[in-house]
């Protein structure tokens, strides 16, 4: 594909970027609400500078993967299949009867209490249900649960069966009451597990007939064939400044169905696709004639939900940021520095 926009200085940094070795391969795309005007790549698929990236490389979007299931969720919504308002246990009655962290005794014991406030939906897509993600400090003590529990399940999706993760979830202490403070968690996850039983479809399925295909995703998924497999790059971690490859190039698990399709971090996607998920967000819900979801959705997703406090947490990871339903909403430009 042929730029239409040039733009030196992005060019500038991200060679050097590559040059020192900061970064193996980078892609940027500059798309208007029409069409990308800018695509270009940096580097190789590895540290190890065996092949140039391609323009069409697959990679691994993580929590890029929360407004698809967001997107998804409202289009059930708006076919009045569900509110936000519903309790989750409405739909995995395993939440029926949560517990909430109370304090630690001095043995080391877990105490917790029951919850009388039901998770709702609402709770799940604005990370305010009291779950976590096992990814803070060892000395919160929900947390560690959940890192030390099966439920920290990004290591046990083509292990554990879906039904039994959302079990050893549901039986976890929740950090606080829902509703009553903010925690990026497992949610979405769990949210995405319900549009499962609403519709009877694994999520890679609803997502490949609803969004994807209308919106000519070619390329996106929960798992690769094995051609697009051999268009994913090495993840890298950088650790103590030197490289730490966390999965290979053209890594065969890609390929791998997983038995939990998780809604929150574990879709595959491309570029090229993800922008056009992301010009369907720009022009209201619609890209290219075909409608996703309405526009008086996207403004119900997109406003911030987070009440003043909660606000006030959020802002210590995130300043000048809100949160609305899978989506941090950018509030106060001058405060985030712009």
């Amino acid at each position: 594909m042929k730029n239409k926009l040039q733009l030196p200085e992005l060019d500038a940094v991200f060679s050097r970027y590559v040059d020192e070795g900061k970064f193996p391969g980078i892609q940027a795309v500059v798309t208007d609400r029409e069409e990308v005007v800018f695509n270009k790549t940096w580097g190789f698929t590895d540290s190890g500078q065996s092949e140039p990236l391609p323009s069409d490389a697959v990679y691994r979007i993580y929590s890029m993967t929360k407004p698809v299931t967001v997107t998804a969720l409202f289009q059930l919504i708006e076919k009045g299949l569900i509110r936000l308002d519903d309790p989750v246990s409405r739909y995995l009655p395993v939440f029926k009867n949560m517990r909430v962290y109370k304090g630690t005794a001095p043995n080391g014991k877990i105490l917790t209490e029951k919850v009388e406030v039901p998770i709702t939906i609402e709770h799940l897509v604005t990370m305010q249900s009291g779950m976590s993600y096992g990814s803070k400090p060892d000395d919160d003590p929900v947390d560690f649960l959940y890192k030390s529990n099966k439920a920290h399940i990004e290591h046990a999706i083509h292990l554990i069966p879906v039904e039994e993760i959302i079990e050893i979830i549901a039986g976890l202490p929740l950090a606080f009451i829902p509703g009553s403070s903010y925690r990026y968690s497992l949610s979405i996850d769990v949210a995405g597990h319900i549009i499962e039983r609403i519709t009877g479809m694994n999520l890679g399925e609803y997502f490949r007939k609803n969004i994807f295909e209308p919106l000519g995703m070619k390329d996106s998924g929960f798992y690769l064939t094995e051609e697009q497999s051999s268009r994913l790059p090495s993840l890298i971690y950088l650790k103590d400044g030197t490289d730490e490859e966390r999965f290979p190039a053209k890594d065969p698990s890609s390929r791998t169905k997983p038995l939990f399709f998780m809604g929150g971090s574990g879709l595959y996607s491309t570029a090229d696709d993800y922008i056009r998920f992301c010009r369907m967000l720009l022009n209201g819900g619609c890209e290219n004639g075909v409608r996703i979801i309405t526009s008086e959705s996207l403004k119900e997703i997109t406003r911030n939900r987070l009440a003043p406090d909660r606000l006030s947490l959020f802002h210590q990871s995130w300043p000048g940021y809100g949160y609305g339903c899978g989506f941090r909403i950018l509030t106060d430009p001058e405060s985030y520095g712009f």
